[in-house]
């Protein structure tokens, strides 16, 4: 349930870039480079940069561990 910053840093490119994120398990989007999210659950999060003439996409798995018991 912590927060997670997510970061797309892409350079280059022609025009303005424009940022698309989903996550699997779905539930989460967003369409910022640097969005926050709280997972509950192993999580792998996908963003697709696009500038003026094409798109790159990347991914990122977020690993949840359970609460250990005490």
């Amino acid at each position: 349930g912590d927060q997670v910053q997510l970061n797309a840093n892409a350079t280059g490119g022609c025009g303005t870039l424009s940022y698309a994120w989903i996550s699997v398990p779905v539930g989460f989007t967003a369409n910022i480079y640097n969005p926050v999210d709280n997972p509950t659950v192993t999580t792998t999060y996908f963003v697709s940069v696009q500038d003026s003439y094409s798109s790159v996409t990347d991914s990122v798995k977020v690993t949840v561990n359970p609460l250990p018991i005490v």
